[in-house]
């Protein structure tokens, strides 16, 4: 189990075999954990709640439109462990023009959305490795 703090709140998530935290030196996402045998990582950014889900959502679609992602499973509105959010699926590239295919939750919690992330460099990512994704990503709970 992985556990993290937010201010007063506490998240976890299982981490699958062969997964390990990697340092973090990005002030702007709250860790980062990964597997470099399938070139897979996820991590998560934090927003205060300033507005509606659904206005979070799209606002998040806009900021993968203007980096000309392409949206692979549209926005599903899902509970995630009794929180509301939204999952998505969708392939951008990185800063050295690599596609990245991203499984994505966007939830909201009473003081913050998260936006979780898990993603692999994978040319045509397998059914498994998008599934071990999802698998990490479906786990995610609040603790406190």
């Amino acid at each position: 189990m992985y556990t993290f703090n937010i201010e007063e709140h506490e998240y976890r998530f299982r981490l699958l075999d062969n997964w390990i935290k990697y340092p973090n030196k990005d002030g702007n996402i709250t860790f980062l954990v990964g597997n470099k045998e399938n070139k897979s990582f996820m991590t998560a950014g934090v927003e205060p709640v300033d507005k509606s889900l659904d206005n979070y959502k799209d606002d998040f679609l806009k900021k993968i439109s203007e980096q000309k992602g392409d949206i692979k499973i549209e926005p599903d509105k899902r509970e995630l462990n009794g929180l509301p959010s939204y999952y998505l699926q969708f392939v951008m590239d990185d800063s050295k023009g690599r596609p990245l295919t991203y499984c994505s939750y966007l939830i909201e919690t009473d003081d913050y959305f998260i936006n979780l992330a898990a993603w692999t460099s994978e040319e045509n990512p397998s059914a498994e490795t998008l599934q071990n994704l999802d698998d990490m990503l479906s786990n995610f709970e609040q603790l406190k």
